[in-house]
């Protein structure tokens, strides 16, 4: 999606700038916020709290982080709840994890469709679907919401439709690990070795 491109174009350009001062705060704060709003969590933590470490006063860092961490927690306490079959702990949980930042639409289209899955579980397909379609529209090749809408008009015996969107998801990932693969190649021939070695484990 543009947004997706978007934060990963941020992400490349404070890259560039770390490169050349490791501890450039606006660019650790940069990684920490592109991070968090692509849904990595673990690695916007990390980098909001070397920003902090350099700049105790940054006002900005210290908010994202606290939501960070806030979401992070709850999002991990909802899938032990779904592990130990509490579904309803879960989406409760997840509910409270999608009211911390409304604002990051990266992170809400994880946890609608997590808070999907839950409502699966519970025989509620009509609030499973509700979920899943509104993540897809924030991010229409979230795969795992995509998953759940087929899953999800199964469960509802619509199997025409359910064929259909299972036929357009195996395209659509075909088409995206040839691209990932000429990226990767493309990396390779360039020397930068490292990002070759990450698009291909994500071909693989």
């Amino acid at each position: 999606s543009a947004l997706a491109s978007k934060f990963s174009e941020g992400d490349k350009a404070a890259s560039s700038i770390l490169d050349q001062d490791k501890n450039h705060v606006a660019a650790l704060y940069l990684k920490g916020y592109c991070n968090y709003q692509s849904k990595e969590l673990d690695k916007a933590i990390g980098f909001f709290q070397q920003a902090i470490s350099l700049c105790p006063d940054h006002l900005r860092a210290k908010t994202f982080l606290s939501k960070a961490q806030a979401i992070k927690e709850k999002k991990e306490a909802a899938q032990k709840a779904f592990n130990k079959n509490k579904q309803e702990d879960a989406v409760t949980l997840l509910t409270l994890a999608l009211e911390i930042d409304p604002r990051n639409q990266g992170v809400r289209t994880s946890l609608l469709a997590d808070r999907g899955t839950a409502y699966l579980k519970l025989k509620k397909p009509q609030l499973a679907l509700k979920d899943c379609q509104e993540s897809l529209l924030i991010d229409a090749s979230n795969f795992e919401a995509q998953y759940l809408k087929a899953r999800c008009l199964f469960d509802s015996e619509q199997f025409g439709e359910t064929v259909s969107m299972l036929e357009t998801m195996n395209t659509t990932d075909r088409q995206a690990q040839q691209k990932k693969r000429q990226e990767a190649e493309a990396a390779a021939r360039s020397k930068r070795m490292e990002e070759a070695t990450k698009l291909y484990f994500e071909v693989v």
